[in-house]
């Protein structure tokens, strides 16, 4: 709400401080604290907004104000866009890298990265990318209309990601190497295009379409 623009300014701020930062900086305490025996993760616990659903929060109200000022965001230059995205890329990757050797094991970016400062930029990046692109796209192009269709199925990709991730995915990992940074992008992007595809199809039956 507009009267409450400051407000929800400062809940936003601090729900970054709380569900990102302070999550990245326990997690390279908790690695590479000479005191690495001591469980620092402990300090999350002091978080009222701790897990997903603190990180979900955030993602909602950024939504929110993102759409609202997106007249002004439109303006921002692609090589910005692509600088941020690129930094958030090569941020992950390296602390996909790092706590991979760390634990002599493949390290999870998927689950672990939704706490990264890292997935918050490349998400306000992939944005500002899709807009910029819808906008100056003249005519109805391939590439806008699958844009609009991920763009107007992001709740249906939400529910129905999980059930497919697990059928397909389990299937995979008997084929290809699963886990990785490269593999876990190529995953993601192809599950939120068939499940779009697959939304707009139900979209249009009735009573049941009304739910995603």
């Amino acid at each position: 709400h507009d009267k409450n623009q400051k407000n929800l300014s400062a809940v936003l701020f601090l729900l970054f401080l709380l569900c990102f930062v302070v999550g990245d900086i326990v997690k390279f305490i908790s690695n590479f604290s000479p005191a690495n025996r001591i469980d620092f993760s402990g300090i999350n616990k002091l978080n009222p907004f701790q897990g997903l659903m603190g990180q979900m929060v955030f993602y909602f109200l950024l939504g929110g104000i993102l759409h609202k000022k997106r007249e002004k965001l439109i303006q921002v230059r692609y090589t910005g866009i692509l600088v941020a995205l690129f930094a958030g890329l090569a941020l992950l990757f390296g602390e996909w890298l790092v706590y991979s050797f760390r634990i002599s094991d493949n390290w999870d970016s998927v689950f672990e990265g939704y706490s990264t400062v890292a997935t918050v930029l490349m998400s306000i990046a992939v944005y500002l990318l899709a807009l910029k692109l819808t906008r100056n796209m003249e005519g109805d192009t391939y590439p806008s209309k699958v844009i609009n269709i991920v763009g107007r199925n992001t709740l249906g990709v939400y529910y129905i990601h999980w059930i497919l991730g697990y059928i397909i995915v389990a299937d995979l990992k008997k084929y290809i190497i699963y886990g990785g940074f490269f593999w876990n992008c190529v995953k993601a992007i192809s599950i939120a295009l068939v499940v779009s595809a697959f939304c707009n199809v139900v979209k249009r039956i009735p009573v049941i379409g009304k739910l995603l």
